[in-house]
């Protein structure tokens, strides 16, 4: 079936039966996974947009270990000095996010909104708690 459009544009939902509604599906991609977020680095790239790399942190991973073995041929002590890997930490960078401007101020407002959401919750749990030992 071809999809309907408005008058200003906007497509329209054939099986809604309102035209003055439209429906929007959220599909996961192939690509769709939860990543953890503990930082972002980024700014304006050559085309005026916003280059946002998102990371988290953690602990160096080895990149080899090595490992005497028992007399009993089980697995001993580590052997330190022959660790291979980094030292510190890592901050993995899991994704780049480009988006306008307007995007970005949209982006902006849904977040404010969340925050104040978990701080409604937040001083609420607070005044609970503070309640309970009086």
């Amino acid at each position: 079936m071809a999809e309907q459009t408005h008058q200003n544009g906007n497509a329209v939902d054939p099986d809604d039966g309102d035209p003055d509604s439209v429906a929007f599906h959220y599909i996961k991609s192939n690509h769709f996974r939860v990543v953890h977020v503990e930082g972002v680095i980024g700014g304006p790239n050559p085309h005026l947009q916003i280059a946002m790399s998102v990371w988290n942190e953690r602990i160096a991973i080895p990149q080899s270990v090595v490992h005497d073995l028992n007399e009993d041929k089980s697995l001993g002590k580590e052997r330190k000095k022959d660790r291979v890997g980094r030292t510190g930490f890592v901050r993995e960078v899991e994704a780049t996010l480009i988006f306008d401007a307007e995007t970005a101020r949209k982006i902006a407002d849904w977040l404010g909104s969340r925050i104040a959401e978990i701080e409604k919750v937040t001083e609420k749990a607070k005044g609970k708690s503070e309640g309970e030992n009086e």
